[in-house]
């Protein structure tokens, strides 16, 4: 269960999908899900070395077509009819609720049994849902046993970044605890090792997000700066694991963040005094 890259000496790896004996889980050296059109795009050239072949073969992906056998499947509209076939080919699929058909309850109801018909019962899968429906993205992932409920940051729902995460987590705490669904969230943008250390230290399991570039020798060169950046990130804080990370690791750096978030500011010792009343 341990993955330890040579340019980082620290435990980062992420299990997705553990239900005690189960599932089989997927590991992730970084706790990231990033998104590409294409897993074709994940080719290496034939000169590279194999360290990059490596760490390409070790991080799952996010792929609308053609996913390795360690990539999840991002199911949408545009592809829903090919879902037979990215579900059999991928270690576990992702379904975005924001650009699916709206379904009812018992809709619902036989679309996972079809989704598990179809990719069999141990393969984890999640759910993607913009940031302001968390709440029933969460209750539907917990009915239907979903091992990823993932909230869309930006989904227009004007929701500052800051109000976020408190929205997840009090969310998850409500419907969640108990069950074998993680949390994730869905970033608009490519993450760096500070956007994943923030995340995992607020309770995120999974970070989703844009690749910086499609060219697999730059991805590769991507995720190396991630295990290094994240590697200095742990030492800083005198951590071993990602696991570790908490909390009280953060800092707000501005008053609005920590007046929303409830994250003690910078130079401070508690939180502001009005999130002792909640």
């Amino acid at each position: 269960r341990q993955h330890q890259q040579s340019s980082a000496p620290y435990v980062t790896v992420t299990l997705v999908g553990e239900r005690g004996d189960m599932g089989t889980p997927v590991a992730l050296p970084l706790p990231l899900m990033a998104i590409l059109p294409d897993g074709k795009e994940l080719s290496l050239p034939k000169d590279a070395s194999p360290h990059a072949a490596s760490i390409l073969a070790q991080q799952p992906f996010l792929t609308r077509s053609n996913p390795r056998s360690i990539d999840f499947a991002l199911v949408d509209e545009h592809n829903l009819a090919d879902a037979p076939e990215l579900l059999e080919a991928s270690a576990g699929a992702v379904f975005d609720f924001d650009h699916l058909p709206a379904m009812n309850s018992e809709q619902l109801d036989g679309f996972f049994v079809a989704v598990r018909t179809l990719m069999g019962k141990e393969k984890p899968f999640g759910i993607i849902n913009g940031l302001g429906r968390t709440t029933t993205l969460h209750v539907r992932a917990a009915h239907h046993k979903a091992d990823l409920a993932i909230s869309r940051i930006e989904d227009g729902s004007g929701v500052p970044e800051a109000a976020a995460l408190p929205i997840i987590g009090r969310s998850a705490k409500s419907n969640l605890e108990g069950t074998h669904t993680d949390v994730g969230v869905l970033l608009g943008l490519s993450a760096t090792a500070h956007d994943l250390a923030v995340l995992k230290a607020s309770g995120i399991k999974i970070i989703a997000c844009e690749v910086p570039m499609a060219d697999a020798s730059d991805l590769v060169h991507w995720l190396q700066t991630l295990h290094q950046d994240m590697a200095g990130v742990l030492s800083r804080l005198g951590l071993d694991s990602i696991d570790r990370l908490q909390r009280a690791n953060l800092r707000a750096l501005d008053h609005e963040t920590a007046a929303i978030g409830g994250l003690r500011l910078v130079g401070y010792e508690r939180p502001l005094p009005h999130w002792f009343a909640r």
